[in-house]
């Protein structure tokens, strides 16, 4: 239940800033937003993360879905073996790397491929769908990684 409303909101949130981008500002266009350090670029990224294999096309969309089919059964079979507070982690973690993963690939069957507009010019240009995916990751080796570490030896 968690996971699919946090997919929901990271699905809507990021459809509606590509849509309010897209709509309002010209291609390649790039604005200050936030002095010298946060502009507001619009581009179409046509490859994988950061640019990589521009033009990768149906494959692209293949992969993604197949990972996303791999990734929904793998988060829903290992946060039912954990606590109640963890399993809400995971749950939101999942949720926001499905969200974020369907959000770009709507885009790339929409479009072809991924609008990208915020963009902090010493890193590569991103989107919502690309920090929920990061921050949900994030989330899970966190997890993964308190896991890991014996409670003994704190």
């Amino acid at each position: 239940m968690i996971l699919g409303a946090a997919a929901i909101l990271v699905i809507l949130l990021d459809q509606l800033s590509k849509y309010l981008v897209a709509g309002h500002f010209l291609l390649n266009f790039s604005t200050p937003l936030l002095g010298r350090i946060l502009y507001l670029t619009y581009i179409k990224n046509s490859g994988i993360a950061f640019g990589f294999a521009p033009r990768a096309g149906v494959f692209l969309i293949i992969l993604t879905a197949a990972v996303i089919i791999v990734f929904i059964f793998v988060a829903a079979n290992y946060s039912k073996k954990e606590t109640a507070g963890r399993k809400l982690a995971l749950q939101i973690a999942a949720g926001l790397v499905l969200g974020g993963s369907i959000g770009n690939l709507i885009d790339r069957i929409r479009l072809g491929a991924v609008i990208d507009f915020i963009d902090f010019k010493f890193w590569p240009v991103f989107n919502f769908a690309d920090s929920a995916v990061t921050i949900g990751i994030l989330i899970i080796l966190v997890e993964i990684l308190i896991k890991r570490v014996p409670t003994d030896s704190v």
